[in-house]
């Protein structure tokens, strides 16, 4: 159990009651603070059979954006997403249940053993009956995510569906980072013999060296590409579609650097030619409707850069998008309690 191990124990910081707070509006009208759960991972959940239970995660982390020499700032990404979610109101069912988990931490330099920390956390949510919610920090929060939905699902076809401006298939030779986590993810499933399957959309070209552009073609990377989408959605829409379909399980993850500056500056990388909000939340709603996501993440949110909390806003907004479609999704198919479930169930 995880409240065994002293590796991951000592890289856990469990939930704090301060950040869910907000105004009250009265009976048959709640927010997020209101129907939280603070919990101790050190202590098995009390979860509700045959609801939909989300488990919300940070990965207070500055490790890899430093290695990657990026601005630093992503560590107190979890705090401020959670004051801006907590305000927001909750449309969905009574009986679902919204736990905070607390964060893993990476306060030594030891990226390796906190994405590993953080992986086990993942699992050990989804073998719990909760879908994880991780909040980053950097883009290395996808390696320890991966590594836990891997623990969990085998031998699961996965479909990776990655928002973002850069491919982050970089050589980790040397050290991993920020912008390593595909590439591992990539040799990770080449060496246990799994399909890769990958798509990275709302690629800036600006912001990939031709080196990356090629070594996305060698490992079978799609992508779409930030211009194409200007230009049109039906390049974003067949890339979703076509992931969608491939996949048994979707592990759905959104760089906040995708997004054009004026919507996203508090970001590690900010991006004067990103996407805009509406080019994405169509295509995250097709993807949380299709009841195949096991985990869903957001990273490079960066408090520090941010103006007048236009990207912590952002990202709470994402993600709120996201549960109330997969609570409606749920719902529909029937008492399911969790997207993992529904995979034992197809198969």
């Amino acid at each position: 159990m995880l409240y065994d191990d002293q590796e991951w124990v000592n890289r856990y910081r469990p939930a704090s009651k301060t950040p869910w707070f907000g105004r009250k509006d009265g009976a048959g009208s709640k927010r997020f603070h209101e129907i939280f759960v603070c919990d101790d991972l050190r202590q098995p959940l009390e979860t509700i059979p045959y609801a939909m239970n989300f488990g919300l995660v940070g990965f207070a982390c500055d490790e890899g954006v430093r290695r990657n020499h990026g601005r630093p700032g992503a560590v107190e990404g979890p705090t401020a997403f959670r004051e801006m979610l907590a305000k927001l109101p909750v449309m969905a069912p009574d009986n679902w249940k919204f736990y905070d988990v607390g964060d893993i931490t990476c306060d030594d330099g030891d990226l390796e053993t906190s994405q590993r920390c953080l992986g086990k956390t993942v699992h050990n949510l989804l073998e719990q009956g909760i879908f994880p919610l991780v909040i980053g920090g950097g883009h290395e929060v996808s390696w320890g995510n991966y590594q836990g939905v891997r623990a969990s699902l085998p031998k699961s076809h996965l479909s990776i569906i990655n928002f973002d401006s850069h491919f982050d298939i970089r050589s980790y030779e040397e050290q991993a980072s920020s912008g390593t986590s595909f590439l591992q993810i990539h040799d990770d499933c080449h060496e246990k013999g799994i399909p890769f399957s990958y798509s990275c959309l709302g690629i800036q070209n600006y912001g990939n060296t031709s080196d990356l552009f090629e070594k996305a073609k060698q490992i079978g990377v799609q992508y779409v590409s930030a211009d194409e989408i200007h230009k049109g959605s039906h390049h974003l829409d067949s890339s979703v579609n076509q992931a969608v379909e491939y996949g048994e399980g979707i592990y759905l993850t959104i760089c906040l650097d995708v997004f054009a500056s004026p919507f996203a500056p508090g970001v590690s990388a900010p991006q004067s030619l990103g996407l805009f909000p509406y080019h994405v939340i169509p295509a995250i709603t097709h993807i949380a409707r299709s009841g195949k996501v096991v985990c869903f993440d957001i990273a490079e949110l960066n408090p520090k850069y941010d103006r007048d909390h236009t990207t912590v806003q952002l990202a709470a907004l994402l993600t709120s998008t996201f549960i109330h479609e997969v609570v409606s999704e749920h719902y529909v198919r029937g008492p399911l309690t969790c997207c993992k479930d529904y995979l034992e169930c197809e198969s």
